[in-house]
């Protein structure tokens, strides 16, 4: 739960900080991230990178951007 409430809170700061760029590519980039810090983790022997940390980073952006979205059309219609 941790790393999607840390990712979804993510995905929402980036996407109101940079409205001009998109939500796919916010989305695609966070993304990439939450997999290399698994990666880091898994060769640096100190932490455990785990899989299934990546995927809830993965669906914490996602489950981000839609209520950025969500709230976004609320607001503006």
């Amino acid at each position: 739960a941790q790393h999607v409430i840390a990712f979804g809170t993510l995905a929402i700061l980036a996407s109101l900080a940079y409205p001009r760029i998109s939500k796919y590519r916010v989305g695609v980039l966070l993304c990439l991230q939450g997999v290399a810090i698994e990666v880091l983790q898994y060769v640096g022997g100190y932490r455990y990178g785990d899989w299934q940390d990546a995927v809830a980073d993965t669906v914490g952006v996602l489950l981000g951007l839609v209520l950025v979205k969500l709230i976004l059309k609320r607001l503006l219609y």
